[in-house]
């Protein structure tokens, strides 16, 4: 009885948490930025849906969009031509998959209606919603500084994971299946958790070349964090995400004004990262 009461009030205390967070359309967009690898994979009303935890906060993310109307955000977040491309490609790409899909098989399967479509409307209205919120230079640099070190911090937990598979054998949730060597974290796919840290990486190395102060941490656990996300990147075993990694490096040091024999750096380990996918 006493366990049932305090899970009752960790839940009870979660739930009003989780509310007043949510009434808050700016914390929201930051808490849906945090989570956005933790994918879950749901059985009970649907046979195989795969949302993300930070899907929970898309409704109060709509509520921004919907109601949100500062001058600045008007100014700084103002639709652009690229906007629209963004609206008729995703149109097209719906319309076509689906028409697709129904002359092969016959049918829309749940998996198209349910992870394809609909998940393409929630990055649409995630999409705009950080355009109408995100309404000055300094809430961008704050997504950035929690992206890079929620994606950091998720990361570690995943390499723990991993550590254990690779050097101790042990099966653990952080690979796929639990029993195989690609490393997924909280994600299902280890395709898709590959891409993620390839966005991480990326940004929390253009932030090092450009001696930013984003993160509020020294350069030295940048560095650190930089091998520990390319560790992680390798064990995912994803080709594409290696070769992304290896096309995002030969991009830094060539745009990035940077000393001649640092590019030679570059341009060798994405040669040995080429050769290794």
């Amino acid at each position: 009885m006493t366990e049932l009461i305090l899970l009752t009030t960790v839940a009870v205390l979660g739930i009003g948490f989780l509310l007043v967070w949510m009434a808050n359309p700016w914390r929201s967009l930051l808490a849906w930025v945090g989570l956005l690898s933790v994918q879950l994979n749901y059985q009970v009303f649907f046979s195989d849906f795969r949302p993300a935890l930070s899907d929970v906060f898309l409704p109060s993310l709509v509520l921004g969009l919907l109601f949100s109307s500062s001058k600045a955000s008007r100014k700084f977040g103002k639709p652009s031509s690229l906007s629209a491309l963004i609206l008729v490609f995703s149109a097209l790409l719906l319309f076509v998959g689906n028409v697709v899909t129904y002359f092969e098989l016959h049918m829309i399967p749940q998996w198209t209606w349910l992870n394809k479509d609909i998940g393409l409307l929630d990055l649409l209205l995630c999409y705009f919603a950080f355009l109408r919120l995100v309404d000055s230079h300094e809430k961008l640099l704050a997504i950035v500084k929690v992206f890079v070190l929620s994606g950091s911090a998720i990361n570690l937990v995943a390499l723990v994971g991993g550590i254990a598979r690779y050097a101790f054998g042990i099966s653990n949730m952080m690979m796929r299946d639990d029993t195989s060597l690609r490393l997924v974290g909280f994600n299902i796919n280890p395709n898709s958790y590959g891409g993620f840290l390839l966005c991480v990486l990326l940004l929390q190395f253009a932030l090092v070349l450009s001696s930013s102060q984003v993160l509020g941490i020294s350069r030295r656990v940048q560095y650190l964090n930089l091998a520990l996300l390319g560790m992680a990147c390798l064990m995912t075993l994803s080709r594409s995400a290696l070769l992304g990694m290896a096309v995002g490096i030969i991009a830094m040091f060539v745009f990035f004004p940077i000393r001649s024999n640092m590019r030679l750096v570059g341009v060798a380990l994405t040669i040995l990262l080429a050769t290794y996918t």
